[in-house]
């Protein structure tokens, strides 16, 4: 469950690892090893990570060529949907 504070920087906001793993549309094992290899750093409190660390080491991560980067990726690609209907 993500842990939502009023009055804090959305960058503070803490995720869990499966939410993690849902926003950078990559498995909870990519997740694990990111976080083993110094690109997202934990929070202070006990599997959650901050918002702001987890954008900074994902786009390190794909600076570097650790993992792809979401346009370029043949599985499990990034996009957004819009729950709206598109009207003309």
């Amino acid at each position: 469950m993500t842990v939502f504070n009023r009055g804090r920087a959305v960058r503070d906001w803490l995720l869990s690892v499966d939410e993690v793993s849902r926003t950078l549309h990559i498995n909870d094992y990519t997740t694990r090893a990111l976080v083993r290899e110094g690109f997202i750093k934990p929070a202070p409190r006990k599997g959650f990570y901050r918002l702001g660390h987890v954008l900074d080491g994902y786009a390190e991560a794909v600076r570097i060529g650790r993992i792809h980067a979401p346009h370029a990726r043949g599985q499990n690609p990034a996009y957004f949907a819009c729950p709206l209907p598109m009207r003309a």
